[in-house]
């Protein structure tokens, strides 16, 4: 049983840092621009942007040392995507507020949900229509549940030291 905990331990603490690998991505509502910063590590990443209204008529634009300003679709969400090297990250619907766009930080996901689809041909587009209710993925979300795994894992590898010091003392 100890052998378990202990190789649960190291995978607790080896696991975390890699759920938290991918880029973030802030939005800022300028005028009637879209600020975005990219980054990963702290790091300033390049990506194409397309920005999609709800009508699926495409703006493009490019990060320039992370960072980008891009023209504001109509309505009152649209679609941002982002195109890191080979990979495209998971479409994020944004939606405009009184005080700027919501969700305003984003960990990037790929191939995770389909949250974000656009409209089939079939599917009419009715104005004034409400948009069903964002869903936050909000990086937030992503900071407790690492940081209560990593106090697991220490808590795990605490226990599993203090059996092994104290089962060797036993025994001389």
């Amino acid at each position: 049983m100890t052998r378990t905990a202990f190789v649960g331990a190291i995978l607790l603490v080896v696991a975390v840092p890699a759920l938290a690998s991918e880029p973030v991505v802030v939005f800022n509502s300028n005028g009637g621009f879209l600020e975005l910063t990219l980054k990963h590590e702290g790091k300033a990443i390049e990506a194409i942007v397309e920005l999609r209204d709800e009508k699926g008529v495409p703006i493009l634009g490019e990060t320039e040392n992370g960072e980008a300003t891009i023209p504001l679709p109509a309505g009152d969400s649209f679609i941002v995507e982002l195109k890191i090297g080979e990979r495209t990250a998971d479409p994020i619907r944004l939606y405009r507020t009184a005080t700027g766009v919501e969700p305003s930080r984003v960990l990037l996901s790929y191939g995770l949900r389909p949250c974000c689809r656009s409209k089939l041909k079939r599917e009419p587009i009715i104005a004034g229509a409400p948009d069903p209710q964002p869903e936050i993925d909000d990086a937030g979300w992503w900071d407790w549940r690492l940081g209560l795994a990593a106090l697991v894992g220490v808590l795990l590898a605490s226990v599993v030291a203090l059996r092994l010091a104290f089962s060797g003392s036993n025994h001389g």
